[in-house]
């Protein structure tokens, strides 16, 4: 009876649960992996604004910073391509893409290096950031920023927020609820536990974010499923 109520609720919502072999495979799980496009998909990360500096063309620094954010993947990489129409046959080849770890992604572009993520990811490679004063004018009401360096130089200041859809919100507290951790794989520097136990309402406890060493072969995974893996437990996506 258990597993037949469960079995209905899940089949009403596009899920399917195949037995008792599915209770005791994931009855006790302690964890979830999310990538964080699952939390913000494409319309749920806005563009704000743009600064430029050092006299770089706005043109270029979406190009730099859309086919930096493309190539790794992410919600951030979903704002530049709405930029530029997802016209992703413009954008330059990019190669070496390192993420570092809480900072941001480093790539080469057209032989120049690129740095894509937060002060600190400009500051470790030696390139000068506007003051945190100078920061304070961009990041009300929720807003965060990301910068672009183009070859030693600081480029462009974007300034985004995230927000939060109400379906996944509630998905979210049901799973943290329940004592499940939430294990997030990212190479946005603004997506940290504080970020989204805040707009998700949670416990800032319940969320981890993915070292790249685990994060990088999970997103490999995501690229190429398995056709023919196993499934107890399965959903059309909602």
């Amino acid at each position: 009876f258990p597993l037949l109520r469960a079995s209905a609720r899940a089949l009403r919502r596009g899920g399917m649960i195949v037995g008792r072999e599915a209770a005791e495979r994931v009855g006790d799980l302690d964890a979830v992996v999310l990538d964080a496009l699952d939390l913000f998909p494409a319309e749920s990360v806005l563009l704000h604004g743009i600064k430029t500096f050092s006299g770089a063309r706005i043109d270029e620094a979406i190009l730099d910073a859309a086919a930096v954010s493309s190539a790794a993947g992410g919600p951030l990489s979903s704002v530049f391509l709405r930029v530029i129409e997802n016209r992703t046959d413009i954008l330059p080849a990019v190669d070496s893409l390192v993420y570092e770890q809480e900072m941001g992604l480093s790539g080469w572009v057209s032989g120049r290096r690129v740095l894509v993520g937060n002060r600190r990811l400009l500051e470790n490679h030696g390139v000068d950031v506007p003051s945190r004063d100078y920061e304070s004018r961009y990041t009300h009401d929720g807003r965060e920023l990301v910068y672009l360096s183009t070859a030693g130089e600081l480029s462009a200041m974007f300034v985004v927020s995230y927000l939060a859809e109400e379906g996944i919100m509630k998905a979210l507290r049901s799973l943290t609820g329940s004592g499940i951790t939430l294990l997030v794989r990212t190479c946005d520097p603004n997506i940290t536990p504080a970020l989204l136990a805040e707009r998700f309402d949670l416990d800032e406890e319940s969320i981890r974010i993915l070292p790249d060493s685990v994060g990088e072969p999970y997103y490999r995974m995501l690229q190429e499923p398995d056709p023919e893996g196993e499934a107890t437990l399965a959903t059309k996506g909602k």
